[in-house]
């Protein structure tokens, strides 16, 4: 409370000093160069209606005071009856827990808090505030409630007479979409048409590719068979010709063979018959020696 008086008082000072500042004679150069001063008998003029806004600014300055010392006093009194009133709706929540639990007796003790709570002449101004209060809010709740049944029920009628403006407008609005539907659908078949009839060159283009490519393949086959036919056939050759001169190495080689042996053969022969001679010789001249 002090410190809220100690502030009001610094605050009216500072008023009165802007004031005094506002006030004070002032001396400017003109156009011409002189200063003007402001005169003693002016400033004598004026101080009647000074002191007189100084006591109606501390007149003001102590109804304010009391008025915020009502407000304080007010909130704390408020303050405490709401303390009061979670207290009371604590202890009547406690005991509809021990009710439940089964403990009757400990939420009896507990309800009895809360009335005695409830039952403080302090309260009671509070308790007649907060009906009137909830009065205030159930009649406010009415007229909300009728007052949007008011606009449902505009809503409703503004509805009406605007459902046969909305009908034609949707009837208007199908037939437009109908008739560019239908413009749509035309396009459409035209571009289909054209469509089809590039697809169909494109795919005759790619037929007649793929018979071109076909035939070369088919070409290139043929190439390709021919030239292994001709490598066979030359690889053939090849062999017979390796086959015949291997033959005709065998038959030499058998007739060069068959010669020696027939030298060989005649050797023998001349050495039998040389030998059947020296041994005639032989015999003979040892029948010679005999006779």
């Amino acid at each position: 409370m002090y410190s809220k008086k100690i502030l009001s008082v610094f605050l009216i000072v500072a008023l009165l000093s802007q004031y005094v500042y506002a006030k004070e004679p002032t001396s400017d150069k003109t156009a011409s160069g002189r200063k003007i001063i402001v005169s003693q008998k002016m400033t004598e003029k004026e101080i009647p209606s000074y002191r007189y806004n100084l006591k109606r600014i501390i007149k003001e300055a102590k109804k304010n005071l009391k008025k915020v010392d009502k407000k304080l006093k007010e909130q704390k009194i408020l303050r405490k009856k709401q303390k009061k009133e979670e207290l009371a709706r604590q202890h009547f929540d406690r005991g509809n827990l021990l009710y439940k639990e089964g403990k009757y007796e400990e939420a009896k003790k507990e309800w009895q808090k809360a009335l005695k709570i409830t039952k403080d002449p302090e309260m009671k101004d509070y308790i007649k505030k907060s009906k009137r209060r909830t009065r205030e809010e159930r009649i406010a709740q009415r007229r909300t409630e009728r007052e949007l049944k008011k606009q449902k029920q505009t809503e409703i009628k503004a509805r009406k007479k605007a459902e046969p403006k909305a009908r034609l407008k949707k009837k208007r609005e199908e037939k437009k979409r109908r008739l560019a539907e239908r413009k749509r659908q035309r396009e459409l078949k035209k571009q289909r048409k054209v469509q089809e009839k590039v697809r169909k060159k494109a795919e005759r283009k790619a037929r007649l590719k793929k018979e071109k490519a076909e035939r070369n393949e088919k070409l290139a086959e043929q190439k390709r068979q021919r030239k292994l036919e001709k490598q066979k056939q030359a690889q053939i050759r090849a062999k017979k010709k390796a086959e015949r001169k291997v033959l005709l190495k065998k038959k030499r080689e058998e007739r060069k063979e068959k010669l020696a042996q027939r030298k060989r053969q005649r050797e023998l022969k001349k050495l039998k018959q040389a030998q059947i001679r020296a041994k005639k010789k032989a015999e003979r001249k040892t029948r010679l020696k005999e006779k």
